[in-house]
C-alpha cells in the first residue's frame, strides 16, 4: 500500500516500502530546516494515501481485510510507542504529529470495522486482564484471545488519543472509530472494565 500511495504521488520508494527521501532524526546530521519540513510533509502525504487505500478497500470488500487485521491492529500497547518497530494502521493515532494522517487513520479504523462481516468475525473474539498479550508466555494464542488483544489495545489507544487530540477534526473521526469499535466487538462478555472506560 505504501508503495501503491508513493507511486500515486510521484515519491520514490524502496522495495521495502521506505521512503528514499526520508532520514530518521538521529541521522539527519545538518539537513537544513527546509529539508527536513519538506520530507516530513512527503511522509505525511504517503502516510495519508496509504491510509486512506485501506479505507477504499474496506468500503469496497472489508471482508477480504480480515486476513490482514493481524498487521493491521496492535494486540499490545507497546506496539504503539514511537520507537516500536512494529505498525499498524492505530499507531499515527497514538503518535503521528500530522492531523492528517491520524484523522486518515481514525477513518480506516471505521471503515474496517463497519458493516455485519467484521461484527460477525469479531463475535468470537475474547478477552481478560489476566489473560492479555503482555501477560501471556506461549508461542501460540487462539483466534480468539487475539481478536480480544486486538479489541482492547485499539479501544483503549483510540481513548488516550481523543483524551489529548486538538483537532476537532480527528476528534470527530475518532470518535466515530470508537463507535464504531463498540459496535462490532462483543463488548459485554470481555472480563474487562472497557464499557466503562469508554463511557467515562
Amino acid at each position: 500500500l505504501t508503495q501503491a500511495a508513493c507511486r500515486a504521488l510521484g515519491v520514490e520508494a524502496s522495495s521495502s516500502g521506505d521512503l528514499s527521501a526520508y532520514c530518521p532524526p538521529h541521522a539527519r546530521g545538518t539537513s537544513s530546516a527546509h529539508d527536513l519540513e519538506h520530507a516530513l510533509s512527503g511522509g505525511a502525504r504517503v502516510r495519508c494515501a496509504a491510509a486512506r487505500a485501506l479505507t477504499a478497500l474496506a468500503k469496497v470488500n472489508g471482508k477480504s481485510l480480515h486476513g490482514a487485521w493481524r498487521a493491521m491492529f496492535p494486540t499490545a500497547a507497546n506496539q504503539l510507542h514511537i520507537k516500536s518497530i512494529s505498525t499498524s494502521i492505530v499507531k499515527p493515532i497514538a503518535c503521528d504529529a500530522s492531523a492528517h494522517v491520524r484523522c486518515a487513520a481514525a477513518s480506516a479504523i471505521s471503515a474496517a470495522l463497519e458493516g455485519p462481516a467484521s461484527s460477525q468475525y469479531l463475535a468470537m473474539a475474547s478477552y481478560t486482564e489476566t489473560n492479555s498479550a503482555s501477560s501471556r508466555v506461549r508461542s501460540f494464542s487462539p483466534l480468539s484471545a487475539t481478536l480480544g488483544d486486538m479489541v482492547v489495545t485499539t479501544l483503549r489507544a483510540l481513548l488516550l488519543a481523543l483524551a489529548s487530540e486538538p483537532s476537532a477534526i480527528c476528534i470527530r473521526e475518532q470518535c466515530k472509530a470508537i463507535g464504531a469499535l463498540c459496535d462490532a466487538a462483543p463488548l459485554g462478555k470481555f472480563r474487562s472494565p472497557l464499557l466503562r472506560e469508554a463511557l467515562e
